[in-house]
């Protein structure tokens, strides 16, 4: 027997190693396929990859969209998760707030109310609230609760607000398939969203802007949408839309107006003081003008290029524009998200807004 454990220690040693050897190719392997799968995934929807190969980000017509890894906490605490994130294209204005029950706290406001759907099952698993709860238990109607159910069965952590949808993973998809799924289901719950909730009436608290839009938009040669409100059209050739939305505790602005067709630069311009977020990472271009980089954070592919397009003009009608609130620059178009709801302040920001995306045209 004694002889035996020699032999006996040497296998287990070497069983060790092989398993460790083991796991290390497996999680190798992962990552590959992981990479691999983001690319493939980004060439197949027109997404961009980011530079590590951890990430895609883009737009999915109107709804900006990023899936990969966020890192989390700082030194021994450190650690990544896995997230996806996709913009609605029209903010629903109810203040609305669903997460997975004992899952990620979301902030609470003064007015939100819990909410029953109706859907046994969402209700068990899902807590709901809202600012405008009657309009919130209309809005997820059957289509709306199938779209969520079917995000669910294979991502069941996720959270809606009037403005995003986000799940988290717990691991990130090493096929397209799988993650092209993803992109699938968030966009069905998006679609069902935003089409639902363009049949349902404006909040209460927006029933005083109903007329004094109405005339904006005929001032303007631009569509009046009442159920959200919103107006939208075309103003000096590009898109433009403008609805209200719910910000914490009161109802604003969101303008936006879409570039028209061009090369896409990796253009991404945020205020300095607001967060980085999930849609870019690292890089800050400077133009040499301390005010301007003082009150902007500036990414892209080509820093000389868009050193050259920020000329003198386009970076004061730029800082001119933080007077309005937070400013979004891509290069996909400009929003400005915390813009007034009077018509006599607001018509001046909507030509603002068409101003700096004309000045930026390239």
């Amino acid at each position: 027997m004694d002889a035996l454990i020699p032999v006996l220690c040497l296998l287990s040693g070497g069983i060790l190693t092989l398993t460790l050897l083991w796991l290390l190719a497996r999680r190798a392997w992962r990552q590959l396929a992981v990479a691999e799968a983001y690319r493939e995934t980004s060439r197949r929807l027109g997404l961009t990859l980011d530079t590590r190969g951890l990430s895609i980000r883009g737009y999915l017509q109107e709804r900006r969209i990023w899936i990969g890894e966020v890192m989390l906490g700082y030194g021994a605490d450190r650690g990544t998760e896995v997230r996806g994130i996709l913009r609605l294209d029209r903010p629903l204005g109810f203040g609305l707030q669903v997460r997975k029950r004992g899952g990620r706290r979301l902030l609470r406001r003064r007015r939100s109310a819990t909410v029953t759907t109706g859907h046994e099952d969402l209700d068990k698993e899902l807590e709901v609230r809202a600012d405008d709860s009657d309009r919130v238990a209309e809005l997820i109607n059957d289509r709306v609760a199938e779209a969520l159910r079917t995000l669910k069965r294979r991502w069941p952590d996720i959270a809606l607000t009037d403005h995003h949808i986000r799940v988290y993973l717990n691991k990130s998809e090493t096929s397209a398939e799988g993650l092209e799924d993803l992109v699938r289901a968030m966009d069905g719950v998006a679609n069902a969203l935003v089409d639902v909730r363009s049949e349902l009436p404006p909040p209460p608290g927006l029933q005083q802007w109903i007329e004094p839009w109405r005339g904006l938009a005929g001032d303007l040669g631009l569509d009046f949408e009442e159920n959200f409100p919103a107006l939208s059209g075309e103003m000096e050739g590009l898109k433009v839309r403008v609805i209200a939305r719910r910000a914490a505790e009161r109802y604003v602005s969101e303008i936006r107006v879409m570039h028209a067709k061009h090369q896409m630069l990796g253009l991404r311009l945020v205020p300095q003081h607001g967060p980085d977020g999930y849609w870019s990472v690292g890089q800050d271009i400077q133009v040499e003008d301390e005010a301007f980089d003082r009150a902007f954070v500036i990414k892209g592919y080509d820093p000389d290029r868009i050193r050259e397009l920020l000329d003198g003009p386009v970076r004061a009608t730029l800082l001119e524009s933080l007077e309005l609130g937070p400013i979004e620059v891509d290069d996909h178009g400009i929003q400005l998200g915390e813009a007034p709801l009077d018509p006599a302040a607001l018509a001046p920001a909507i030509q603002l807004a068409v101003r700096v995306a004309l000045a930026l045209a390239w």
